[in-house]
C-alpha cells in the first residue's frame, strides 16, 4: 500500500468572485499506490479549514450536506485508454462524513439500456471493493442526460468505496474492465468488427465459450501447419475468407483456438496458441490477394501475441454486393489441384456452402439486368 512520500502539493486556497465565494483544494501527487482513504486523510486537513471558510463567508451558496463533496480528485488513466474510449478520467469525491465515491465515465455503443448496464458493471465494481450507486446517461458532450435513460453512448457510473485497501490502481482496473464489459457485450461481438476488435486488442480469451457461427469460425491449427501440400492450404484459406466475403454481414476467423462439438455446434473451447512466426499474417495476405477476385475491402489480418505464441485474427468486413460474388482461384478435383479452375463459396449459418451452377446463373443476369436497366428484376 503506497505511502504519501511522493505527494507534491497541498494547497488550499480561498477568493471571491462577483460576490461569490471559492474554495480552491489542489492536491497533486504521481504514485497510484495510494488508497483513496489515505488521501482523504490528507485532505482531512482541509476540511475544517473548508467548513470555516465557509461559515465565514455567508454570502456563497454553498451549504454542507451529505450530498455535497468537500473536494474532488481527478485521476486521469491514460496508459489504459482504448480505442472507443471518449474519456479515461475517474473523479474521486471526499465528502465530510469520510464517505469517497469514484465517479466514472463509460462508452458503450449506441442502445445501451440503462438496467443492463448496471447488470454489467456491478459484479465488476464489487470485486474492486466499490458498490453501485447510481448510473446516468450523457449526451454526446459529456453533461447529464434527463431526458434520455436508455440507448446512451456515454454513461456517468458512481461507485462508493467500501474497501480501506482500495487503491488507485485498483479503480483503474476496475475502470478497464467495465470499458471492455460494457462495450463488449454478447449482442455486440455478433458484430465481426467488434469481436475482432476484442480479439486484437489482446482479449481473445473472452471469445471462449461462444459458438462457431454466421459470423465467426474458428482453428486449431494455422493453415500452413496441418500437413497438407501446399497448394491445397492456400486454398483452403482463400475459401474461408471468401465465405465469408460473399456473406451478408462479413466474418471473422480465429486462428489458434480449440472447439468442442456440443449438440450441432462447435463450442469455443480454450486457446491454442499458434508458434510465433512475425511472417505468417503476411503470407496469408498475399494468399488471399493472389486467389480471392476482387480483392476483398478492408481486409484486416493481425496476429496477437499471447502466453506461449500467437493468435491470428483475420476480419472480412460486409463487402458491397456489386462486388459480388467473390471467386476463388485454384481448386482440388480428385485430389489434385487445377490452377485454372475455379469456384464460389459462400457461409450460411456456421458451414461453407458451394454456390452452384443455378445460383451462378442467376447471379449473372441479376447483374446484366442491373447494368442494362438500373435495377434487378423481380421476375
Amino acid at each position: 500500500m503506497g505511502g504519501l512520500a511522493k505527494s507534491k502539493t497541498l494547497v488550499v486556497d480561498g477568493y471571491t468572485i462577483n460576490g461569490t465565494s471559492h474554495l480552491d483544494i489542489e492536491l497533486e501527487f504521481d504514485d497510484i499506490g495510494y488508497c483513496p482513504a489515505r488521501i482523504s486523510t490528507l485532505a482531512s486537513q482541509t476540511i475544517s479549514r473548508a467548513q470555516e471558510f465557509y461559515r465565514t463567508h455567508p454570502q456563497n451558496d454553498w451549504t454542507e450536506t451529505s450530498d455535497t463533496p468537500i473536494d474532488s480528485v481527478r485521476f486521469n488513466d491514460d496508459g489504459g485508454k482504448a480505442p472507443w474510449d471518449e474519456a479515461t478520467g475517474v473523479y474521486v469525491d471526499f465528502y465530510s462524513e469520510s464517505k469517497i465515491v469514484a465517479l466514472f465515465i463509460l462508452s458503450t455503443l449506441p442502445g445501451m439500456m440503462h438496467r443492463n448496464l448496471r447488470s454489467i458493471v456491478t459484479p465488476v465494481l464489487m470485486r474492486y471493493g466499490l458498490r453501485l450507486v447510481e448510473v446516468e446517461s450523457m449526451s454526446e458532450d459529456f453533461t447529464k442526460d434527463e431526458e434520455v435513460r436508455d440507448g446512451s453512448r456515454h454513461w456517468e457510473i458512481h461507485a462508493l468505496v467500501e474497501s480501506p485497501a482500495i487503491t488507485i490502481a485498483d479503480i483503474y482496473r476496475a475502470r478497464r474492465e467495465m470499458s471492455y464489459a460494457a462495450f463488449f457485450t454478447d449482442e455486440a461481438i455478433a458484430v465481426p468488427e467488434v469481436a475482432f476488435q476484442l480479439a486484437s486488442s489482446g482479449n481473445v480469451a473472452d471469445l471462449l465459450g461462444r459458438d462457431e457461427s454466421q459470423t465467426l469460425e474458428v482453428k486449431r491449427s494455422a493453415y500452413d501447419l496441418q500437413n497438407k501440400p501446399e497448394a491445397q492450404w492456400k486454398i483452403e484459406l482463400a475459401q474461408d475468407v471468401a465465405s465469408f466475403a460473399n456473406a451478408e454481414v462479413g466474418g471473422l476467423i480465429v486462428i489458434g483456438i480449440e472447439t468442442k462439438q456440443v449438440g450441432d455446434v462447435e463450442n469455443l473451447k480454450k486457446i491454442h496458441p499458434l508458434p510465433s512466426d512475425p511472417g505468417r499474417a503476411k503470407r496469408y495476405r498475399d494468399v488471399v490477394n493472389g486467389r480471392v477476385h476482387p480483392p476483398i475491402d478492408r481486409l484486416r489480418i493481425e496476429s496477437v501475441e499471447i502466453s506461449g505464441g500467437e493468435v491470428l485474427c483475420i476480419l472480412i468486413p460486409t463487402q458491397k454486393e456489386e462486388d459480388k460474388p467473390f471467386i476463388v482461384e485454384g481448386g482440388l478435383i480428385k485430389g489434385k489441384t487445377k490452377g485454372r479452375a475455379f469456384h464460389i463459396v459462400r457461409r450460411r449459418g456456421s458451414d461453407t456452402m458451394w454456390i452452384g451452377g443455378r445460383e451462378l446463373h442467376a447471379m449473372i443476369l441479376a447483374g446484366r439486368a442491373l447494368l442494362r436497366y438500373g435495377r434487378i428484376s423481380d421476375q
